[in-house]
């Protein structure tokens, strides 16, 4: 039995959730996100999920669903809820902080691969259900720290595809960890 399983259930904060820091980002309109999608920056201040090739600066992980300033209320987002005016979420968006997520393919190289912040790897894959792409490099996103247990059978996580791995942001491509000069 292979120990790697196909289960994406987006970035996962490696450590205790309760004692990582968060904090609320004002979220454009009509935007449809889920707990551990990778969020990015706009030029307008508020922030955004993305898809593979979008060329923003990321500003962490979604903590749980979109909140309402008027209300406090949080919404669910397991049903894409859309964002309105004025909504905010919670974004994991420490620069050092170690995440889990699946990956395409791992192989023993790629801790060695991404060293350099202009070889590393990028999201994809739908809100709620994003993986890292070891064959997209477009925007160097994410650093491979190695491989770590499945979510679902708690096996270590073995080459291939499917594998269970620890990443951290490439800091050139994080808002409070980045140079001030795009590459």
């Amino acid at each position: 039995m292979s120990a790697n399983v196909s289960e994406n259930r987006g970035f996962v904060p490696h450590g205790d959730p309760k004692t990582i820091q968060k904090n609320p980002y004002f979220i454009d309109t009509s935007q449809a996100t889920k707990r551990g999608d990778v969020i990015r920056m706009n030029t307008t201040g508020k922030v955004r999920g993305t898809t593979a090739g979008t060329a923003l600066l990321a500003v962490g992980v979604q903590v749980g669903g979109i909140t309402s300033p008027s209300t406090g209320a949080v919404r669910d987002t397991s049903n894409s809820v859309n964002a309105s005016a004025g909504d905010f979420i919670m974004v994991y968006d420490d620069p050092n902080q170690v995440f889990l997520a699946k990956t395409s393919s791992y192989t023993l190289t790629d801790p060695y691969t991404t060293r350099l912040g202009s070889a590393c790897f990028d999201e994809a894959g739908s809100a709620g259900a994003q993986y890292v792409a070891t064959s997209l490099s477009t925007l160097d996103t994410f650093k491979s720290m190695g491989p770590d247990n499945n979510f679902q059978n708690g096996f270590r996580s073995t080459t291939g595809a499917n594998a269970t791995v620890r990443y951290k942001f490439n800091l050139n491509k994080h808002i409070y960890g980045h140079s001030g000069v795009t590459t």
